[in-house]
């Protein structure tokens, strides 16, 4: 979770930076980097932890 911080931190810097020309693909790779984060979490499924070990 302290990277979802840093994450929303540094994109309000940049927003606050004015600078559109500079921050745009930054901030889309940070959105992008943000929605690939909620998706895993979203999808994550744990081990089963009750099912027989495999090796």
């Amino acid at each position: 979770m302290n990277q979802t911080e840093q994450l929303f931190e540094l994109k309000a810097k940049l927003t606050a930076a004015k600078a559109p020309t500079v921050t745009t693909p930054v901030i889309a790779k940070m959105q992008a980097a943000d929605q690939a984060m909620m998706n895993w979490m979203h999808h994550y499924q744990a081990p089963d932890s009750a099912a027989p070990a495999t090796q």
